[in-house]
């Protein structure tokens, strides 16, 4: 199933469509490594990780994954990731 995202760009930055589509063959990459997709919904603190083979949701806990920018990492709200 395709989830639809909004992507937000900065239209001053000349590089930022390339580093979009980059960043967005990586992640593909990552999400078929892992097998896990990001998604958010907007209402419960999105986004958060799902694995791609139970996108059904049942019996699943949802994380929400923040991006640490001091730390350059991300947590979960269950710890560090």
């Amino acid at each position: 199933m395709d989830h639809n995202e909004y992507l937000m760009t900065d239209q001053t930055d000349p590089n930022a469509q390339e580093n979009v589509d980059a960043f967005l063959a990586e992640l593909a990459t990552l999400t078929t490594k892992y097998r896990l997709s990001i998604l958010g919904c907007g209402c419960c603190g999105s986004p958060a990780l799902q694995p791609l083979d139970r996108e059904d949701g049942v019996g699943l806990r949802y994380e929400l994954l923040t991006y640490n920018r001091d730390a350059q990492r991300y947590t979960t709200d269950r710890g560090a990731a």
